[in-house]
């Protein structure tokens, strides 16, 4: 955070307004990961409103990526229905520009609004469509999320066998070495690559079979302590 405000002031001081857009876009990066929603939610929108002040494609873009990170951030301050707003804008923009693997994660942070109101067949829908561009981009992280995201969207809608194999199929993506060399885990969710783990496990207790959901469980657990 630190040199990211001495880098945007650099940028005020030059006048360079897609500059200074770019470094409040990073800062509320770092404020959504280590949990400052609301630093995120300002930083996010400041960005967003003054890459709207330039006009060229990369303006356009770092527009969009200024509001897919907003809605990250209102989704973990509640604001739904501004948060599925920002989602479907930043989706919109995404694809007229080409960059299918950003329109996958508005819709894998759409699943998570979604899920957050309750709604769990929307939130199975956005998933679905995540864990697909997912695939079709080669963007694993975006994958196995999206696979989290429709494990307990079914379990929400009490399919807990069909729950079982998405996150068993997140879990075989995480479990993949190959896929992770030289990757440091963390991102703008709610997710770790702990996470399948424990919904597997979830899964696994709803179909009666305990032993099974604790292995899953301390397979989660061993995940995490690698990543750390």
């Amino acid at each position: 955070i630190a040199l990211y405000r001495d880098s945007l002031d650099l940028e005020k001081i030059a006048g360079n307004t897609a500059g200074v857009a770019r470094m409040l876009q990073s800062i509320g990066l770092v404020e959504l990961v280590r949990g400052g929603f609301k630093e995120a939610v300002e930083a996010y929108s400041r960005s967003r409103d003054l890459f709207g002040q330039v006009s060229a494609r990369d303006a356009r873009e770092g527009r969009a990526f200024a509001t897919l990170g907003l809605g990250f951030a209102q989704t973990a301050i509640g604001s739904i229905d501004a948060a599925l707003t920002s989602y479907k804008v930043a989706s919109s923009v995404f694809e007229s520009l080409g960059r299918r693997e950003q329109v996958g994660r508005a819709a894998l942070g759409t699943s998570m609004a979604h899920a957050v109101r309750g709604a769990a067949q929307e939130s199975l829908d956005a998933a679905t469509l995540a864990a697909a561009i997912g695939r079709e981009t080669a963007a694993r992280d975006l994958e196995w999320r999206a696979r989290v995201r429709e494990g307990y969207a079914l379990l929400a809608l009490e399919r807990p066998a069909d729950a079982r194999q998405a996150f068993e199929s997140a879990v075989a993506i995480v479990e993949d070495p190959a896929e992770w060399e030289g990757e440091e885990p963390g991102a703008p969710s709610d997710d770790d690559r702990g996470s399948p783990h424990a919904g597997l496990a979830e899964a696994l207790a709803a179909l009666g079979e305990p032993r099974a959901a604790l292995a899953a469980a301390e397979r989660g657990r061993l995940r995490r302590l690698r990543d750390q």
